[in-house]
């Protein structure tokens, strides 16, 4: 994966392609243009994807809040704990969205 310059202050990072496009449209949509959104190429990525952004020389400077978008699949709950626990290493404010938030499912049944 190329390493993206760091210009936008919200970095949002999703498992993938499909994904992406959806959320940039959606932020397009809404006239949002604040946030880049990273694709991680799969859900098992998160955590090494994050880690490569976070060490950028101008990550504390440039960047306010991480966040992640991650598919519910088969359980929601250890999706929850699972970006939870990768976005406790962020030295920045950082959340997360479990898609659909409640039961399995993925961001492209919806």
């Amino acid at each position: 994966m190329t390493q993206q310059p760091l210009e936008k202050p919200y970095l949002l990072f999703v498992e993938g392609k499909d994904d992406k496009a959806v959320v940039e449209l959606l932020l397009q949509h809404l006239g949002i243009e604040s946030v880049e959104v990273y694709n991680v190429e799969g859900k098992n990525n998160f955590r090494k994807r994050i880690s490569a952004v976070s060490v950028q020389a101008n990550f504390n400077e440039i960047v306010h809040r991480v966040g992640i978008v991650r598919d519910a699949d088969e359980d929601p709950d250890a999706a929850r704990r699972s970006c939870a626990d990768i976005l406790r290493s962020i030295s920045r404010p950082t959340d997360f969205c479990i898609v659909p938030s409640e039961g399995p499912g993925m961001l492209e049944d919806l």
